[in-house]
């Protein structure tokens, strides 16, 4: 297990982490997920040791931190090099016998199914073959630490799809400890054993994907995650007043003002009202590819809720919640976005 204790950085009095204290458990895919400028990329180059902390310490349970293999998001293949040269590379350093080396590299070319391409040079690949080569060009090494910086993201949605399905699946047969930084909320779910969310240089979170989606910590993971409708409204004596009704609410949550965040995904049924003196009315639904999003008017807050049915544009309909009633934040934002 690698640990970082209030590890921080900062680039000419910039702060790009803030006291990250986070596990990393061998053999596990832990992803950093975050908004471009959180401070993902840096803490990547902390593990590969491309950069040292500012402040804290890296450390493991056998004294010795491993140095991070790091594959980037655009492969960085020598373009003069074909790719059997690509892969041998980091091995040649190490100085291995040419015999050792040839071995290993016909290795990775067949997990990688790319047997019959040694002899092809980076401009004669796709972009999928191009990061399976910048993989394996890692992967030859035997890393302790796999490091990927969004290498998915320049690819067509097709080819993203299988080349993350085959990494994972090499994650797996190699039991690898990888660390994984993305922006895609989607593919860190897919992918992940945990995930840590990083907003501003600061470990917000970490759990499971479906803990992390159905249980934001606060308001600023919740507000990231954006998969909520953010209502205002005042909790009194088990009774949640919100601008257009009241509802029971029977969580041990103190009288006050909160943040109402109400998945889009909530149990929550539309049904038309033909008295017309209904609350809500329909703005807009459309078909999303698995849901109609259906946009609502609720006494002048717009909210979004996914059904299995389409509704018109101007219906009036009523809302029934379920089960899910959402989660309660203190109302300490100052964002204007989420102002009373």
């Amino acid at each position: 297990m690698i640990e970082l204790e209030k590890v921080s950085k900062t680039y000419d009095g910039r702060t790009a982490l803030k006291e990250v204290t986070l596990q990393i458990i061998e053999g596990e895919w832990l992803t950093i997920l975050g908004p471009s400028g959180s401070g993902k990329s840096t803490l990547l180059k902390l593990l590969a040791q491309l950069e040292k902390p500012s402040a804290g310490k890296i450390t493991s349970a056998d004294g010795h931190v491993p140095r991070g293999v790091l594959v980037f998001q655009d492969g960085l293949l020598f373009p003069h090099l074909n790719v059997f040269e690509n892969i041998a590379f980091g091995l040649e350093v190490k100085h291995l016998k040419k015999t050792k080396i040839r071995e290993k590299v016909e290795e990775i070319l067949r997990v990688i199914g790319m047997s019959g391409f040694a002899e092809r040079y980076p401009a004669e690949l796709s972009g999928g073959q191009a990061q399976r080569v910048a993989l394996a060009r890692a992967l030859v090494l035997s890393p302790a630490l796999l490091l990927l910086d969004e290498p998915f993201s320049s690819l067509d949605p097709l080819l993203r799809s299988e080349l993350r399905q085959f990494v994972k699946k090499i994650q797996q047969q190699l039991a690898l400890t990888v660390v994984f930084v993305t922006h895609d909320q989607a593919e860190s779910y897919l992918l992940s054993d945990r995930i840590a969310l990083l907003l501003d240089g600061v470990i917000q979170q970490v759990a499971a994907p479906f803990k992390l989606s159905q249980a934001p910590r606060n308001l600023a993971v919740a507000r990231f995650l954006g998969n909520y409708n953010f209502i205002p409204v005042e909790l009194q004596a088990g009774t949640l007043k919100a601008p257009f009704g009241r509802f029971a609410w029977t969580a041990q949550n103190e009288s006050g003002r909160y943040w109402w965040a109400l998945p889009y995904t909530a149990d929550v049924s539309l049904a038309a009202d033909f008295s017309e003196k209904t609350n809500f009315r329909v703005v807009r639904s459309a078909w999303d590819g698995e849901h109609w999003q259906t946009e609502i008017d609720a006494a002048g807050i717009t909210c979004l809720f996914y059904q299995n049915q389409p509704h018109t544009a101007g219906e009036h309909v009523q809302l029934r919640l379920g089960a899910e009633r959402g989660l309660l934040y203190e109302n300490l934002d100052s964002d204007p976005r989420l102002s009373f």
